[in-house]
């Protein structure tokens, strides 16, 4: 298992949104290589909680997205949310 911790130098909306892509293409290839996911929102959403997670994993920078990455114990109990098909037009 992983702990990943995005974060940028600044608390902006535009870097929110980025920090969030950056979330979305790690997901994407995790969940493409048969890993599973858990997002903790509180220690980053919450005011007081972010100073002591900054503290704790040593971080100058502001985090702005944090969760877990890994292989699921029992993959039998994880179940993909169903998909749409991707379709690109030119």
């Amino acid at each position: 298992p992983l702990l990943v911790v995005i974060a940028t130098e600044l608390d902006s909306p535009e870097l929110w949104l980025k920090a969030g892509r950056v979330m979305q293409r790690v997901l994407l290839i995790g969940a493409s290589h048969g890993l599973a996911h858990c997002i903790s929102a509180a220690p980053i959403e919450i005011p007081t909680l972010v100073p002591k997670l900054r503290q704790e994993i040593k971080l100058t920078l502001r985090p702005q997205v944090l969760f877990r990455l890994g292989m699921p114990l029992n993959p039998e109990f994880s179940h993909p949310s169903a998909r749409r098909p991707v379709v690109i037009e030119v």
